[in-house]
């Protein structure tokens, strides 16, 4: 809580400071009040500065402040809810003797989830607004309900406390602004204040307990309109905990599946391990809750539905649980791969709720437990295994480009596109339009059965272009094979200009290949000739392939090399970077880059 003091109240008000005390004394303005550790006394910054606003005839909002401990109940005027830029808040106004006082609650989002899935609360940082989206949902009490906004004491309210909200509005003459800034009228200048608020302040300024969403949520408000304003009561998997369960229940059914049974029975042990079964059917905002709850009223309570009836028998021992970070890795790679070919929404038996299990099995696979990390307290975490990424180019004449698309020319279109892994990570706009024109697009399978989607698209005054979208693999995540393997036995890396959405190229004998990439699915731009991001970029992907190539971390020089090579390029040139410039004897080994 912020106070000022007598001589501070005096500058802002340009008066002296007898002259506040005597003010005080006289009712003009408050009596100094205490923080709320009763070592200090003064005067809430809000509360100045509405008095500071008032004196020199500007328009302010109220300052709760200035409002006395209330005797009776109040009235409860009007609540909405109003939403700008995608966020939404719960606006309550209540008329109270001393006047009108708002409070405001920013909503968190719920994610619905299909069965067996229960929904659950999206934890967004909306705690602390910008100036403009508060004074967005105080004005609507003002477009919608008639009341002015700078008849009210606003307060936002949340898990963390109160914060009073002072908003003040000074005209400025046109005259007094920039030529290209005038208008025929004044245009206002808003300021919004600040000010943390007690809750035993709050409901002694209020005159009733404060009236609280436990989980703050549309789905809350919605059901306290349909019980009637009175408390209501709702499900959601607030913490996670049931969703956790439903998903190791889910991967616990699958654990005879030869090709995964371990990673399998791993991940949902560390899920059952990770849930908290204390939690089921309890209030779910509990762990949210403020400490003064005696000051609150609860017009919501929201409840965390039942799952102790998933509580399984445990199946490994101690020991066998603590697994090191390639051991875990590796069992998140066959998760993925799993959910890749099978489960996922292209896999052979597209199952949306084994699909969230396996994804829940992949992320606590991640992570170490607290022995793990005694274990192993450097470089613990494992990488989620992302098996493809999509590099898209606009095709060119060049070189290159057309040497690849020669290649592809030759190709075979395959016949049911939906079956294949390249329309997996497809965003929607370029399935519709492959849906929509499937006469100008084809899909393609390269030399190496990377997939490839060919689309022709329009362009300026009428004429028309080819896109690729290429499917490049994650070498680390795929099952060995021949081609994969071929590749790493490239003649020269070859890097077009001007594509930086675009693959790196391999050359390989008379034909051109598209480079894996090594541990990481790469979608940033890359670009070379200069010092930069995208450079920055081109020379992390190489060195991740180069290391998966190498079986070997490189070492400082042999990053250099790729740096030199990359940064020292033609910038509208095509760069190309021989075997000999980067797999040179000292490139790779026990020395970390």
């Amino acid at each position: 809580m912020s106070l000022f003091s007598r001589k501070k109240v005096a500058k802002v008000l340009d008066v002296t400071p007898a002259r506040v005390s005597q003010m005080a004394t006289t009712g003009d303005i408050i009596q100094a009040v205490e923080d709320e550790d009763g070592t200090d006394k003064g005067w809430p910054e809000t509360y100045v500065e509405e008095i500071s606003a008032r004196r020199t005839g500007r328009r302010t909002s109220r300052s709760i402040y200035g409002y006395g401990t209330q005797a009776s109940t109040p009235k409860r005027e009007v609540d909405y809810v109003a939403e700008r830029n995608g966020k939404q808040a719960f606006v309550q106004v209540f008329r109270t003797e001393s006047g009108l006082i708002g409070l405001i609650t920013i909503l968190k989002d719920v994610v619905k989830e299909e069965p067996p899935y229960k929904h659950t609360v999206k934890w967004n940082p909306w705690l602390h607004l910008n100036s403009d989206d508060l004074v967005y949902y105080m004005s609507t009490a003002e477009h919608d309900h008639g009341i002015s906004i700078y008849d009210i004491a606003w307060v936002q309210t949340n898990n963390e406390g109160a914060t009073e909200i002072v908003v003040t509005t000074e005209k400025l003459p046109a005259q007094a602004l920039p030529d290209h800034m005038r208008f025929a009228q004044e245009k206002p200048s808003v300021t919004v204040s600040r000010q943390k608020i007690s809750w035993p302040t709050l409901h002694s300024k209020l005159g009733m307990k404060v009236p609280m969403l436990d989980v703050p949520t549309y789905d809350a408000v919605d059901a306290w309109y349909r019980a009637q304003k009175t408390t209501a009561t709702l499900e959601l998997d607030v913490d996670g905990n049931y969703n956790r369960a439903e998903s190791a229940t889910l991967l616990k059914g699958l654990k005879d599946r030869e090709e995964c049974s371990s990673a399998l029975g791993h991940a949902a042990d560390r899920l059952f391990e990770g849930t908290n079964w204390s939690a089921s059917g309890s209030q779910a905002g509990n762990g949210f809750l403020p400490k003064d709850q005696e000051h609150l009223e609860f017009i919501s309570i929201t409840k965390t539905p039942g799952f102790s009836h998933l509580r399984p028998a445990e199946d490994l021992s101690d020991e066998e649980k603590v697994l090191s970070v390639q051991e875990r890795q590796k069992m998140a790679t066959a998760l993925a791969g799993f959910l890749y070919k099978e489960y996922g929404p292209y896999g052979s038996t597209p199952t949306s709720s084994l699909a969230i299990a396996l994804d829940y099995g992949i992320n606590v696979l991640l992570h170490p437990s607290s022995k793990e990390l005694d274990l192993e307290p450097d470089d613990s975490s494992a990488k989620y295994p992302v098996l493809y990424a999509l590099r898209d180019f606009r095709l060119h004449d060049r070189r290159p480009h057309a040497e690849y698309f020669q290649q592809l020319s030759k190709a075979v279109s395959v016949s049911t596109p939906q079956e294949y892994e390249l329309l997996s990570t497809l965003n929607k706009s370029e399935l519709d339009e492959f849906n929509r024109a499937g006469q100008l697009n084809r899909l393609l399978k390269d030399v190496d059965g990377n997939f490839v989607l060919a689309q022709v698209k329009p362009d300026y005054n009428d004429a028309e272009y080819t896109k690729l979208t290429v499917s490049v693999p994650v070498a680390a995540y795929l099952e060995p094979s021949e081609k994969l393997e071929q590749l790493k036995n490239f003649d020269e890396i070859v890097v077009e200009p001007d594509t930086q959405e675009g693959p790196v190229f391999l050359k390989l004998g008379e034909k051109l290949h598209i480079m894996p990439f090594g541990s990481r699915a790469w979608s940033e731009g890359f670009t070379h000739g200069y010092g930069g991001t995208g450079p920055s970029n081109l020379i992390s992907a190489l060195v991740d392939f180069l290391e998966w190539a190498a079986g070997e971390r490189i070492t400082k020089a042999g990053r250099e090399r790729v740096q030199y090579a990359v940064v020292g390029a033609d910038q509208g040139g095509v760069l190309r970077i021989t075997r000999n410039q980067v797999m040179r004897p000292g490139s790779f080994g026990t020395e970390a880059s």
